[in-house]
């Protein structure tokens, strides 16, 4: 009506238009017209509705199983070759009705149509996951898993399954017969030995199908065979495990190999040995304690530090020989420095040095001396006396954690004898043990810890800690209570800090199948980190051949991902230079190989059926592929898919009625002007 209205009141009797024909009258009235109509609509601000459509195929995932066990039988070159041709035959003769997409897992999950069956682990929850995070909400139409249903890695798929919304069919590979077989199942070994000790090391063998035969189990390294033993098979399926003891002669990494006698008939004999590595450490700490006068607390600490093979205990009463602080990682001070002035020379000795010091205060401690040796704390005295004091925790301890059954001991400790006067410890110190009397809880400190210019120092307040140790035997049948809170305290003061400015970091033993990471850190004077320096590396193998490398920096230290090496022993040396110095870091690592595949080879069978039951799916062969395409191609819920998406916008952001607009009107006035009209 607007624009009805405005076109007749603009032309009905113009005289400037009279002349024109009655036609073009009325074509230049439509014009305007339509023009105000559109204008008019545009300022109601209608919605226009715009609507598209997707169709998406099914998507048929096709996942094959890559570990090295799936040609381990008698079907070997059928899995080369043969199931090849059949798979890539099957995957083209579903792609003209569905979107295929082929993944390979073993080691990891990766898109791939490459198959060559040499991946050292199988994990199924690794690729469930992917599948799970890509095809979410996706039209997934159904799930072929091609695999021999044996796994060594991750969740067990049975109950961590598959979330997607689509049936699995299963692809049975591998054989299900017991082959005749030699099979090294595991070695268990202790990761480090200390030189000269002995360590155990657990053999566990499998033998399927060779009754009344024997094998030699050994266990050999770079001095030749250091233990073997023969075992007979007496039965068709036979489990045995060895124990053996290993002498550690050799420091830094030992590898041994622990092997089985080959015999004639086996399927593999890949899984008839296996490397470990034992890295055996040259020299336990040093731990020095003297004491005063003869004393029961000095057996039951030595006898509790003792316990540990990683600690060596020296004890001597003052005066009975010369000792030299350097030659120990930690020195236990038994009521010392002693009243009466004895020992002062041996006192000034350990304060010269660097050495840790835990003192252990008692009666006969001289505590002007003890004060002016700053251990963190300070004890004033008016008189020789003493008080009973029972130990109860500080709060806000945090060098060390102490464990549930040891703190709950702690609390029924029988009292020490203390000395009575005023106790102050310094700011830096941390109290572990606060002191009890009778039931009132002092702020006193019984045991603390203090850092003095990097020198660790502890002070256990009181003497008669030979009764904790009683006390724990009575009530637990045994000193490992004791021994364990012992074993922290010496732990802490005993463990060396790294105050290197160069130091690099990497791990000793890494598989076949990991990256070797090595992670470098560089420091100025002032202790501060830095990484404008390069830093090179070089790795060495057994053979002498080097490989080089150089860093990559990080925010304010380096890092390295050297990759994957094969098994056997690496030394590294890493090098930087820094203001004119040169600094330097070797060490080294080792690879193990990855035999997880060879231990196993009897296919499960069952897993993939009951894989492929519990989700609507079927359990097929290698050599039924066609039937198995049949069945998904006949399958009513595998279909096509139409996304429809709608969205509304308004009319004036059309550029196409802006044009219209602007044309009608330049049309209109191009026509008037022409005829004369303006």
């Amino acid at each position: 009506m607007a624009g009805a209205g405005y076109a007749f009141g603009l032309y009905y009797r113009e005289k400037r238009t009279s002349e024109f024909p009655l036609w073009l009258t009325r074509s230049l009235a439509a014009i305007r017209g339509v023009v105000v109509f559109l204008i008019v609509v545009l300022l109601i601000g209608p919605l226009i509705k715009s609507t598209s459509s997707r169709t998406e195929k099914p998507i048929i995932i096709l996942a094959q199983d890559n570990s090295s066990s799936i040609p381990l039988n008698s079907d070997s070159a059928f899995y080369r070759n043969d199931y090849q041709t059949l798979l890539a035959e099957f995957r083209a003769g579903l792609s003209g009705d569905f979107e295929v997409t082929s993944y390979v897992f073993g080691n990891e999950t990766r898109v791939s149509e490459e198959v060559d069956f040499s991946e050292g682990r199988t994990d199924y929850s690794q690729l469930f996951e992917e599948l799970d995070n890509v095809y979410a909400n996706r039209n997934v139409g159904a799930v072929i898993l091609a695999s021999d249903g044996l796994y060594n890695r991750g969740r067990d798929p049975i109950y961590s399954p598959l979330h997607l919304n689509a049936p699995i069919y299963s692809i049975a590979l591998g054989d299900t017969s017991i082959k005749r077989d030699v099979i090294l199942k595991k070695v268990d070994h202790n990761r480090y030995a200390y030189l000269g000790n002995e360590f155990p090391v657990e053999l566990t063998i499998e033998v399927e199908k060779f009754q009344g035969k024997s094998v030699t189990v050994q266990l050999s390294g770079e001095k030749g065979v250091l233990w073997e033993e023969n075992v007979n098979i007496n039965n068709s399926s036979f489990r045995k495990v060895l124990s053996a003891k290993l002498k550690a002669e050799t420091p830094g990494l030992n590898r041994i190999r622990a092997n089985v006698t080959v015999l004639n008939g086996e399927l593999s004999r890949s899984n008839n040995s296996q490397d470990f590595f034992v890295e055996v450490l040259d020299g336990r700490q040093k731990v020095l304690i003297i004491a005063a006068n003869p004393h029961p607390d000095i057996a039951a600490i030595k006898r509790s530090i003792s316990g540990n093979d990683n600690y060596e205990v020296d004890a001597f009463v003052l005066g009975e020989r010369e000792f030299t602080p350097e030659k120990y990682d930690l020195i236990i001070l038994h009521q010392l420095p002693v009243t009466g002035g004895r020992g002062r020379a041996e006192m000034d000795k350990v304060r010269a040095s660097t050495v840790p010091v835990f003192c252990i205060v008692g009666s006969k401690t001289d505590l002007r001396w003890f004060n002016d040796m700053n251990f963190g704390l300070q004890i004033t005295a008016a008189r020789q006396s003493k008080n009973e004091v029972l130990p109860v925790f500080a709060k806000g301890f945090s060098l060390f954690t102490l464990d549930e059954n040891v703190r709950r001991m702690v609390q029924r400790f029988p009292p020490l004898n203390a000395p009575f006067g005023e106790y102050a410890a310094n700011g830096s110190a941390q109290t572990l043990l606060n002191q009890r009397i009778g039931n009132v809880e002092t702020e006193n400190p019984m045991l603390l810890f203090n850092d003095v210019s990097g020198r660790k120092m502890g002070v256990l307040v009181g003497d008669g800690i030979w009764r904790w140790r009683i006390r724990d035997y009575e009530e637990n049948g045994s000193h490992e209570v004791f021994d364990r809170m012992l074993s922290k305290v010496v732990q802490f003061l005993a463990l060396k800090t790294d105050k290197s400015l160069f130091r690099v970091n990497v791990k000793n033993r890494y598989n076949e199948d990991e990256a070797v990471v090595f992670n470098a850190e560089l420091y100025n004077e002032t202790y501060e980190p830095i990484n404008e320096p390069e830093v090179d590396l070089t790795i060495t193998d057994e053979q002498g051949k080097s490989y080089e490398y150089q860093f990559n920096r990080t925010d304010n230290a380096y890092r390295l991902n050297a990759g994957s090496f094969k098994e056997g022993n690496y030394r590294y040396k890493a090098r930087v230079s820094n203001a004119g110095k040169v600094f330097e870091s070797e060490g080294q690592f080792m690879v193990a190989a990855l035999k997880l595949e060879t231990t196993r080879t009897t296919a499960d069978h069952s897993l993939m059926y009951k894989l492929a039951n519990g989700s609507g799916g079927e359990m097929y062969y290698p050599r039924e592929l066609q039937q198995l395409a049949d069945a998904i191609k006949n399958r009513e819920d595998i279909r096509s898919v139409v996304y429809e998406q709608s969205w509304f916008k308004e009319a004036i952001h059309l550029q196409w009625i802006f044009f219209l607009i602007l044309g009608l009107l330049s049309l209109e006035w191009f026509v008037r002007k022409r005829q004369g009209a303006y």
